[in-house]
């Protein structure tokens, strides 16, 4: 997800997965949403974190 080559697109795509705990999916939201927001891209690293159900990681 770091990598400067990301597109949009493909950040979404990976934002998606959901399967596993509930733990894993919140820790996968958090970091979809921070690669998103050092990409610039507010409004996906908004949807991402809003997927995150624990309050501690909000």
């Amino acid at each position: 997800m770091p990598a400067s080559g990301l597109r949009r697109d493909e950040l979404v795509s990976i934002a998606a997965w959901d399967e596993g705990p509930e733990a894993f999916k919140n820790m996968w939201s958090v970091l979809v949403a921070e690669a998103a927001r050092r990409h610039g891209w507010a409004d996906i690293s908004d949807q991402a974190i809003s997927a995150c159900t624990s309050i501690l990681y909000r």
